[in-house]
């Protein structure tokens, strides 16, 4: 089997090869290096259309985490919901 890690132009590709025989289990771990650090050269990743409803304030965690876990710096949440109510966001 091939497989192949890549996550956008700031990070290094990775390539491997597997054979994986019938009835074993293999685990591996990979771990994609930077090639690019735009932020420090004033670059910062966004997307301005995503939508994630905020059902509570703790949603705000979940919020950040997965802007962090898709290394963005500037986002706009787009939700509509006339009936979704939450308190003390």
């Amino acid at each position: 089997m091939q497989l192949f890690l890549a996550r956008g132009h700031e990070f290094i590709p990775i390539s491997d090869r597997l054979e994986v025989k019938t009835g074993e289990t293999l685990s591996k771990g990979y771990v994609l290096r930077r090639r690019l650090n735009l932020p420090s050269e004033g670059w910062y990743g966004g997307d301005m259309h995503t939508h994630f409803s905020r059902w509570q304030p703790s949603d705000d965690h979940v919020w950040a985490r997965l802007l962090q876990a898709e290394d963005l710096h500037a986002v706009n949440n787009m939700v509509y919901n006339p009936t979704l109510r939450v308190s003390n966001c």
